[in-house]
């Protein structure tokens, strides 16, 4: 259904507790010519009674409404403009003015639309998420029926019917084989850790309303060259979790940009973000998306527009590369699933057990859903234990749930890559590592001027997007106001201190070993 069909989702409604009935269709009616604060009351109660059952609702302080683009996609959510509530408000009452002939058509106030479009009152149900799948809310309560749910606040698009799928449970072995035979196909770097994070990816769709207001990381696929199956696999995630394939993202450089792009995709409802093909020779540095990440209710302006909006990062984050390479601040926000097909062209491979797997998981999504849900289940049964492992910095939370979860299920290997993680993608703060020990092994504790580290880094080819392309003199500027950004910081048992007592023109740094 179109965006402009929106009104056909509304019955025209017979009966209000505080509107005269209309004669004409059995439709309240509303006078504009009142006071401009029973005018909106009024509109407000009009409204409210034909939101039912509701596909309208308050999202981020703003009006928006639920369209559903064509039959078997999933519903989104899309602000109510200005000229879609006229059309919805003529439909359901009739609007009129008293004169000194009688009664004469009127129609709704401009100023009373605007007035509703940025408060949207309490009549309208509010909305946090939409789903088109079994989910579990708080406290973990399973919601398998379709329709708005207010003590959730989440709407339920049963398209397929897989609220009455997860009515039977598999076992917990059958379960976790059904998700291992869907990756089978996958060549992983590291078999175990590689599989954990993709089944935990999967599940993190089914309780991501159960977790609450918390931040869950961004899953990173990469491999070292194009076609080993990274958009296929986050495909895989995306038919699971919304039953169709992602609909990838790309991404700008300017970090203000992609901030608003980042805040109107998630007043979307979209469930996946999918941040695709970063390019191999860029390192990762994006402040809005390690923001994003750790952010539970981030505030921004909309793509295109001045309105601030503040909304729950409900999102489960997806980002695609070859060879990728971060900043710590991404590193550190990540879970990484790789990928090598070892050969030199990957596309060409043969012997799949599913030859088209996209389609084969359409056609298996009820039993995916059921496994899904039934390892969910069968953590509950067990009283939820936590995880005892270490947990991702900033995502304590989803760490234990997730890997109580998959223990459980006796899936091993879960968070097992970070350190390598690190090593793989951080690529500077490796090459810091590299640098303090050549600096420690050239000088001790002694201190050193920038450029006597400069030429430490220009001996053995370090720190080459620090120094960058300039002369000397430019790259000896850039490496001090870097080593300015990390005094005082670690790198293994080093430390980068900076000489007190001295002025900044003649600036000079040490290091200071710490037994661990």
């Amino acid at each position: 259904m179109s965006k402009d069909n929106i009104v056909q989702l509304f019955p025209v409604r017979g009966d209000s507790n505080a509107l005269d009935s209309g004669k004409e269709c059995g439709r309240p009616v509303v006078y504009t010519d009142d006071q401009p604060r029973e005018v909106l009351d009024n509109t407000l109660k009009v409204l409210a009674d034909a939101n039912e059952p509701p596909v309208m609702f308050r999202r981020a302080g703003q009006l928006v409404v639920l369209t559903f683009p064509q039959e078997g996609e999933p519903p989104q959510i899309v602000p109510q403009s200005k000229r879609r509530l006229f059309r919805l408000l003529i439909e359901v009452a009739d609007w009129r003015k008293k004169t000194t002939n009688g009664e004469a058509p009127s129609s709704p106030p401009s100023r009373i639309l605007d007035a509703i479009l940025e408060q949207p009152g309490e009549g309208i149900p509010e909305l946090d998420a939409v789903t088109t799948i079994p989910v579990f809310g708080k406290d973990f309560e399973l919601i398998r029926s379709p329709g708005y749910h207010a003590g959730q606040r989440l709407f339920f698009h049963d398209i397929h019917g897989l609220g009455m799928a997860v009515s039977e449970r598999l076992d917990v072995t059958e379960a976790r084989q059904l998700l291992l035979e869907a990756i089978c196909d996958f060549p992983f770097v590291e078999e175990d850790a590689d599989r954990a994070h993709v089944i935990a990816l999967m599940l993190v769709f089914f309780i991501r309303k159960a977790l609450g207001n918390v931040p869950t990381p961004l899953g990173i696929i990469d491999s070292p060259s194009p076609g080993s199956g990274k958009g296929r696999l986050a495909d895989l995630v995306s038919v699971i979790a919304t039953g169709g394939p992602c609909k990838p993202v790309t991404m700008s450089g300017c970090a203000g940009e992609n901030r608003k792009r980042f805040t109107s995709l998630m007043m979307t409802g979209a469930p996946l973000i999918l941040l695709d093909n970063i390019p191999q020779q860029r390192i990762l540095d994006d402040a809005a998306l390690a923001s994003i990440l750790t952010t539970t209710q981030p505030s921004d302006r909309l793509l295109g527009g001045n309105q601030m909006v503040s909304l729950k990062n409900h999102a489960i984050w997806l980002l695609t590369g070859n060879n990728l390479r971060s900043t710590l601040e991404i590193a550190r926000r990540s879970v990484r699933i790789r990928i090598d097909a070892r050969t030199d062209r990957p596309w060409l491979r043969k012997g799949f057990l599913h030859g088209d797997l996209l389609d084969w998981a359409r056609r298996q999504r009820p039993r995916l859903v059921q496994a899904c849900i039934s390892l969910v289940l069968a953590w509950l049964d067990e009283g939820r234990p936590r995880w005892r492992g270490t947990p991702l910095g900033s995502f304590e939370e989803w760490s234990a749930v997730m890997g109580g979860i998959l223990g459980v299920a006796g899936i091993p290997g879960f968070l097992q890559n970070i350190e390598r993680s690190y090593a793989d993608t951080d690529i500077e703060t490796e090459e810091w590592r590299a640098l303090t020990r050549l600096w420690w092994e050239g000088f001790a504790s002694s201190p050193v001027k920038a450029s006597e580290v400069h030429e430490l880094c220009q001996r053995n080819e370090l720190l080459a997007e620090v120094l960058g392309f300039g002369g000397v003199r430019s790259q000896v500027s850039r490496l001090g106001r870097a080593l300015n950004r990390h005094v005082d910081r670690f790198f293994g048992e080093l430390q980068i201190v900076q000489e007190k007592g001295v002025a900044r023109s003649s600036a000079r740094y040490l290091l200071k070993r710490h037994e661990r």
